[in-house]
């Protein structure tokens, strides 16, 4: 099986990464094409998270889009091509993106999204997956996939209902209506409206307050339980009880107590 080279093989440049201290800052860098996805630049989002997540001195991540948009969602003259290819062909590519969406939404340190511009499709889907989003007062989210005749691949079937409620899904999804970015506070979509020109800092800021004050393994364990939830109140508890014996062994969590109580002194 051959793909053209911007359908298959990663490239650096597509996908920019920065250090503001502990937080690496990972640019979507197609600003000529509203930062579309393609699959290369999808290889590019896994290879750079595998690096970071490895790195001790990286404690977060925020992902940005460079120039006015963070995502337009696919690219759709890389989606056309697809069309010359075999189903089993395309559902091989659409894995390679979903991997960098899974990777995203799993990944073990703090994530924040800046979301700086217009996130549609699978942008929108790859925010989602993010811990938190901050969102500039100017930006818009739509779903756009059922525009085109498809359905949410990077995540979004699965994110929206636990963000949104099945009802306002299916209207998002089926209606792709533009939402701004106070209904999508209001909704649970995102956290935290700024000013558009204090996005980035925003989030660069509330990523080191979050990681200077909460410990690493806190984080963590805190972000696994959210994302694999529980059938029932019980489990909850139980996995809860597991998570929070392993804890209090942590050096995080003891050097917090020791504070805590010497300060009651």
């Amino acid at each position: 099986m051959s793909y053209p080279k911007n359908d298959s093989q990663s490239n650096a440049d597509e996908i920019l990464v920065s250090n503001r201290g502990e937080v690496a800052v990972l640019s979507l860098n197609r600003p000529s094409s509203a930062n579309a996805l393609t699959s290369s630049m999808a290889a590019s989002i896994f290879e750079q998270l595998e690096i970071l997540k490895n790195d001790p001195e990286v404690s977060a991540i925020v992902i940005t889009g460079v120039g006015k948009t963070f995502s337009a969602g696919g690219d759709i003259e890389e989606l056309q091509r697809w069309q010359r290819y075999s189903a089993y062909e395309r559902q091989t590519l659409l894995v390679r993106l979903q991997k960098a969406a899974l990777t995203w939404a799993e990944f073990p340190k703090l994530t924040v999204a800046a979301v700086n511009g217009v996130a549609a499709g699978a942008g929108l889907d790859l925010l989602l997956g993010s811990d938190i989003a901050i969102a500039g007062e100017s930006v818009y989210f739509v779903s756009a996939f059922s525009k085109i005749g498809l359905i949410p691949d990077l995540g979004g079937t699965w994110l929206f209902p636990k963000l949104i409620g099945l009802a306002r899904s299916k209207w998002l999804m089926l209606t792709n209506e533009k939402i701004d970015a106070k209904q999508a506070l209001e909704w649970g979509m995102i956290a935290k409206v700024v000013p558009d020109d204090e996005v980035l800092e925003q989030a660069v800021l509330l990523a080191k307050q979050i990681t200077s004050t909460v410990p690493k393994e806190t984080i963590t364990e805190l972000k696994q339980l959210l994302a694999v939830g529980s059938g029932s109140l019980a489990g909850a508890l139980t996995d809860a009880a597991t998570s929070q014996s392993l804890l209090i062994d942590t050096k995080g969590h003891q050097k917090l107590i020791a504070e805590f109580l010497a300060r009651r002194k």
